[in-house]
């Protein structure tokens, strides 16, 4: 039902703290609070698999400044979307980014209409953006 372009990126799960890195679910489970974002994808992922230490909050700006003053253990998201609300925030503090727990590769796609000749233009120019650095460049600015 969808054209699938080309893949851009592999997003990773991880566990972000402001002290030593949270490398392993099981060390997480550990942990007294891990911040998450009340009913998305992590949230329901991590309820699945059993851990009961999450505390959640409405936005990850939120878990961010929590994480920062301290009133979280950890905070569960995608290591470059953290990377850029700990920006954002403007914390003093330095951002540990643990080891991936779970990982996604992300596609751009289209409507099952789209013509092969213009999603074949696209799929080339995003496998040259990933070949010179140019996507990864574009990511690293966020961070």
């Amino acid at each position: 039902k969808l054209t699938w372009v080309a893949k851009y990126r592999t997003f990773n799960d991880v566990f972000l703290t402001v002290g030593p890195p949270v490398n392993s679910l099981e060390q997480a489970k550990k942990l007294g609070k891990i911040g998450v974002e009340a009913g998305n994808a992590m949230d329901l992922m991590l309820t699945r698999w059993g851990f009961t230490n999450l505390e959640r909050a409405d936005r990850a700006d939120i878990n961010a400044r929590k994480l920062s003053a301290g009133r979280i253990d950890a905070w569960a998201l995608t290591d470059v979307l953290a990377q850029w609300i700990w920006k954002r925030v403007g914390s003093e503090k330095t951002l540990t980014v643990g080891h991936p727990f779970h990982s996604s590769d992300c596609y751009i796609v289209a409507g099952p209409d789209f013509p092969a000749e213009e999603a074949k233009l696209y799929r080339d120019a995003i496998h040259d953006m990933l070949a010179d650095g140019t996507i990864e460049d574009i990511f690293r600015k966020y961070r």
